[in-house]
Parts: C-alpha cells; structure tokens; sequence
C-alpha cells in the first residue's frame, strides 16, 4: 500500500514552516515525495524568468527521473506464503487384503508341496541285503556253514511283482522262490525272508523286480534269468558285504557264497 501522507500532511507543515515529524525520515514513500519536491522547487528557481530557457517537458523528466528513484528504493513486495503440505496418513490395510495375502500364501504352500511330495513319497530304487547267524551259539562267526539261517532283507523299488531267488549250484529249481509267501513277507515296498542253509554247495541270491508277471523257475540259473529278462524284469545281485565288527553274529552277504 502506497502511504500518502507526505501530499496530505507533509507539504502543509513545510508551507507553514513546521518541522516534519520522523515518519518523513523512515517512511520510504514520504522520503521519496519530499525528495521530489525539493527537486521541483530547486528545478523551477534554477531557470531565468525568460520562458525560453527552460528546457522543454523538463517536469515529465524529472518526474519520470523520481519515480524510477522511488520505485529503486521501494522494497519488494514479499511472496505469498506458500500453504504448508499435509502428509497424508498410510491408509490402514483392509481386511479383504490380508486374506488376499493369506489366500496367496497358502497357495504357495500348496505348490511347494506339490512339487516336492512326489520326491518325499519315491520309493527307494530296488535292492538286496542279507545277513547269517552263526550255526553254533558257541561258535562267534558269520561264516554261512550247514544250518545257518540267512535273513534277506529287500526294497521292491515300487515294482508289482518282487521275488526273492537262492541257486543252488547247477540245480534247476531254486532252493528258494517266493514273493509274497512263506517264507517271504511283504510290507509295503519292502521285502524280508528267512530261510536254512540245509546243504553244501555254491549259492547265488538274486532279487527279481517287474510290473508284469515273471515267469516261474525250473530251468536252472542262467535259463532262468534268460526268461525274466525277456519278460521285462530286473535282476538286482545283493549288496556287497559291511565291515564286521570284532565278534559280531552277523554281517551282510554277498550275490555268492560256499558252503564246504
């Protein structure tokens, strides 16, 4: 706002010969009024009373002169105080959003074990392991001699059909053959039996897997295998023996052994 007191107030104190108050000193507007006016007054009494001599639109000028002086010392007008930014508050989760989370990670769940159950419920690849007890509680061997009882212990590997065979040198019938019948016993994919050594001789074990039928024995060892093969079955020999400890009863077997 432009202050016009100097016009108002100011120029009767000064026709009257009074003293200009402190407003006149500070106030930017009135300093630059009362500046004009000392300059007008000092312009007008300069020229000679010949109206030739003064410079034509001399006011205009120095009008124009005073206001760029005024509108210099003028401060500048402050900016508009900018409105303060409100934060907006997080916005609280709705409860449809937790049960899209909890929805995406039970599916997650769900997958996971989709992908990895198969593994956890593969069954173990076919196998063969059998161990002997001594023939003589008095005698602490694993030896196999006449009259020891051999325990054979086997994984099916999921296959249907799984058999248990002991050959007995050149013989065609094996001196033992089963499946699911004494002395064998099924449990799941697993496969036990126990049987007495009743003779000498060389003895080879086999475990024979399908998921067909596999046709009987009675032809001897070698055509025997020939026809459980041709029908699609695996021949699994056993596992080679552990380490005994000192004076144990018992030790696994390997796919042969003599009895003398």
């Amino acid at each position: 706002m432009t202050c016009k007191r100097f016009d108002e107030e100011g120029l009767l104190l000064l026709e009257r010969g009074a003293a200009l108050g402190e407003h006149y000193d500070e106030c930017p507007e009135c300093l630059a009024q009362r500046r004009l006016h000392e300059r007008m007054l000092a312009t007008m009494a300069a020229p000679s009373a010949d109206d030739d001599h003064v410079p034509p639109a001399w006011e205009q000028r120095l009008r124009a002169a005073l206001a760029r002086e005024m509108e210099a010392m003028t401060p500048a007008p402050a900016p508009p105080p900018v409105a303060p930014q409100t934060m907006r508050p997080p916005r609280p989760w709705a409860p449809w959003r937790w049960a899209s989370l909890g929805a995406l990670a039970t599916a997650a769940t769900t997958t996971a074990w989709m992908l990895v159950s198969p593994l956890l419920r593969a069954p173990l690849p076919p196998s063969l392991a059998w161990t002997v007890a001594a023939a003589s509680p008095l005698r602490r061997s694993a030896e196999v001699q006449r009259g020891s009882t051999l325990r054979f212990e086997a994984t099916t590997g999921g296959h249907a059909v799984s058999e248990i065979r002991v050959y007995r040198d050149d013989d065609k019938q094996p001196v033992l053959a089963c499946s699911a019948e004494a002395p064998c016993r099924r449990d799941g994919e697993r496969l036990v039996a126990e049987w007495r050594v009743d003779g000498y001789g060389l003895y080879r074990v086999r475990l024979l897997v399908s998921r067909r039928p596999i046709p009987p024995p009675g032809q001897g060892y070698d055509r025997d295998t020939a026809a459980a093969l041709d029908a699609g079955a695996e021949i699994i020999k056993a596992a080679a023996p552990a380490d005994r400890e000192a004076g144990a009863e018992i030790e696994a077997g390997q796919a042969t052994f003599e009895v003398r």
